[in-house]
């Protein structure tokens, strides 16, 4: 891009505006027509009795294993034991984002009195850990709140692997779950009858199950073969249910080895439907891969494939419509949109789509989502070149009331200034478009909430003169809003006078001064949750020697009296030596902290310590 050329910057308007048809209830027909084919197939497990145990007597649930053990179909099946017995109605959230946290609660405002019984389908990510720290803290939001909706029900699942992830990629996630969810381990099978049945049913459906009793009456099936198939490691219903279809048009002698085939060879199972598509389905399947995880509007698709063939001067053999009929078995539908069948087939895609195919669809990619999905190190290629503004952005849908949804159509803009932070490119050539992006993107206030204000924010931190921007009153008050302890005082040596002594609060505007102090609370906050996390083992045993042996006792109220002793005890020149180390760091005079003694610790810490209670207590 030529230096100072911004006639691509101000077509790229960041539009708020109703755009939608309707608004997403998250109430899905395609949820509907799937119990009722599963009530001709699902295997009331004793992991399913036992989570729907836990669920009667508590309002938020979590269910995780592995892929294809069974979590989405024992998510939808629970939700149906509530539905028939005590007529909740459903909603059904799959590969949540951020804002759909917002829009479900804004939905359950309006009749805080319905039952109702909510899923959270692979509510960390479908395949990988969602990396927005904005989703964290929306996640976490949400969470606490859970315990107040007394009529509804609550059911998250998600694979094992993330989970143990998001354990460690967010603490305090972890611990909120541990503490507000009845936590089932699909994988933990509890009797062999389940997977007979399991096996049966699978057996049934596809009419081989007399030919399967054949091969024992003749001998030729043993305890042997069952204990191949049923101790196997990667025993799971939806592998059971591929195989069993594969052994439908095969001789009975062939069904060992085909079960067998499947169970040592997961990642293949999807091989046969993939090779078994024309060039051009498979070039579809590839793009629809490019765009989302989860259920995106079918319209998206089908344009960027139409520009994937128009700009490679392909000529497929077959209509779009005949592709729409041929990726069947791959698809879910709900009324217009698609996503995959299965987060296998994710998997399995990930690594089946060679290097050109993955380059032919950057290269003629029409949404920014195709090129970070594919290969996120391309952006910096592209991220100076005028194309990179022409770069659509899937939207981002908040329901603020039931009739008033607001549709964010394009945020490139916010994904430029993402990426140039990200990728610490600071030359001085592209100066002119740095600042009219952001005065594009700063014109439209709310766009800071909406979105995880630190991607708009850290770019202060490059080397580039913002003194177009930071010298404009309403900007500044816009972007002090929302800075955190990690951004704000780079928002201070921008925009305070500094003096021989340094920042002069008592100098600074009172909306600034009310965010520093609130920063600095932060850090002694911080502190404070430190201190209480490393002490609290001795807390915990000492208050718990004082109930007899066999005595019982609850463990929140443990909980508490744990932290109000520790709170009793805390120095409480503690949290404010750290705040003002952290004055003498950053240069802060004229701050009274004598008014920053009354820490308060952050509300996940209780929490922390009724789980360090209940792990203490099972030892």
């Amino acid at each position: 891009m030529i230096s100072g050329d911004v006639t691509n910057i101000t077509n790229s308007i960041i539009y708020f505006g109703n755009e939608i048809k309707h608004i997403n209830n998250y109430r899905s027909q395609l949820i509907i027509k799937t119990i009722e084919k599963l009530k001709n197939h699902f295997v009331e497990t004793s992991q399913y009795k036992r989570a729907v145990g836990k669920l009667e007597n508590k309002n938020s649930m979590m269910l995780v294993g592995c892929s294809g053990i069974g979590k989405t179909d024992t998510s939808i099946m629970i939700a149906n034991y509530f539905i028939e017995k005590y007529g909740y109605k459903f909603r059904f959230v799959r590969c949540p984002k951020e804002n759909d946290f917002q829009n479900i609660c804004n939905l359950i405002a309006q009749d805080i009195d319905e039952k109702e019984i909510l899923i959270f389908d692979d509510f960390l990510g479908n395949t990988q850990i969602c990396n927005s720290e904005n989703y964290f803290d929306k996640l976490e939001d949400f969470i606490k709140n859970i315990e107040n909706y007394d009529n509804k029900k609550f059911v998250f699942n998600s694979r094992k692997t993330l989970f143990e992830a998001a354990k460690v990629h967010s603490k305090k996630i972890g611990t909120l779950i541990k503490v507000n969810f009845e936590i089932e381990d699909l994988e933990i099978w509890t009797t062999p009858e389940d997977k007979y049945r399991i096996f049966q049913v699978y057996c049934f459906k596809n009419e081989i199950l007399d030919k399967i009793k054949n091969l024992f009456v003749e001998k030729i099936w043993n305890d042997k073969t069952v204990e191949k198939i049923f101790g196997h490691r990667n025993f799971t219903p939806f592998i059971i249910g591929v195989a069993a279809s594969d052994c439908r048009d095969a001789e009975a002698s062939e069904f060992e080895k085909i079960f067998l085939k499947n169970l040592n060879n997961p990642e293949d199972i999807w091989e046969k439907e993939y090779n078994a598509l024309n060039d051009a389905s498979r070039e579809y399947i590839n793009i629809l891969y490019s765009l989302s995880d989860s259920f995106i509007e079918q319209s998206i698709v089908d344009e960027c494939y139409e520009n994937y063939i128009k700009q490679l001067n392909k000529s497929p053999d077959v209509s779009l419509s005949e592709i729409h009929n041929r990726i069947k078995a791959l698809i879910h539908y709900d009324n217009d949109k698609i996503e995959f069948i299965h987060p296998s087939l994710l998997d399995y895609l990930k690594n089946k789509i060679s290097i050109a195919s993955v380059n032919n669809i950057i290269s003629t990619a029409v949404y920014f989502e195709q090129i970070e999905r594919l290969n996120k190190s391309y952006i910096r290629k592209i991220i100076m070149q005028p194309d990179f503004f022409k770069l659509h952005v899937l939207p981002i849908t908040y329901n603020l009331n039931d009739k008033t949804p607001i549709s964010f159509a394009n945020s490139i803009l916010i994904q430029y200034l993402k990426y140039l932070f990200e990728f610490e490119i600071e030359d001085k050539d592209y100066q002119p478009i740095v600042i009219a992006v952001l005065k594009q993107v700063l014109e439209f206030g709310p766009v800071l909430f909406f979105y995880n204000s630190s991607n708009i924010l850290n770019v202060f931190k490059l080397n580039y003169d913002f003194s177009e921007i930071l010298s404009n009153n309403e900007f500044v008050k816009l972007l002090f809003q929302y800075a955190n302890t990690d951004n704000i005082w780079n928002l201070v040596e921008l925009t305070i006078n500094e003096d021989e002594n340094g920042f002069d609060f008592k100098k600074m505007d009172s909306f600034i001064q009310h965010q520093v102090e609130y920063s600095l609370r932060d850090i002694g906050v911080e502190l404070l949750d430190c201190w209480i996390e490393d002490n609290m083992e001795d807390y915990i045993r000492d208050e718990l020697e004082e109930y007899d042996t066999g005595e019982e006792f609850y463990y929140d109220d443990v909980a508490q009296a744990v932290l109000e002793r520790m709170l009793g005890d805390v120095d409480v020149e503690l949290g404010k030596e750290k705040i003002i180390e952290a004055i003498r760091e950053y240069r802060i005079y004229n701050i009274n902290v004598e008014n920053m003694d009354d820490l308060e610790p952050s509300d996940y810490i209780y929490d922390t310590i009724e789980e360090a209670v209940i792990e203490f207590n099972n030892r």
